[in-house]
């Protein structure tokens, strides 16, 4: 759910799919009634995500407990 402003709601879908080979492409669309904007990630190999992996892992390795993106971003 998305607030809308003045407190109301609406369901935003979300979409999955896996297609071929991808390396991996997402895309982030926002549409209203009078336009669209658009945002478009493309990995052109996994290796991006392998070292954000052993990045993850290091960053781990000295703590414990549960952590969510914003704990890690302002030490990025």
């Amino acid at each position: 759910m998305v607030e809308r402003g003045a407190g109301s709601k609406i369901e935003v879908p979300i979409e999955s799919v896996r297609e071929g080979d991808a390396k991996g492409t997402h895309v982030l669309e926002a549409v209203s009634e009078v336009d669209r904007v658009v945002l478009t990630h493309e990995a052109f190999s996994r290796r991006g995500l392998a070292e954000g992996s052993v990045r993850a892992a290091e960053w781990l390795a000295t703590r414990a407990g549960c952590y969510d993106f914003r704990d890690v971003y302002t030490e990025l």
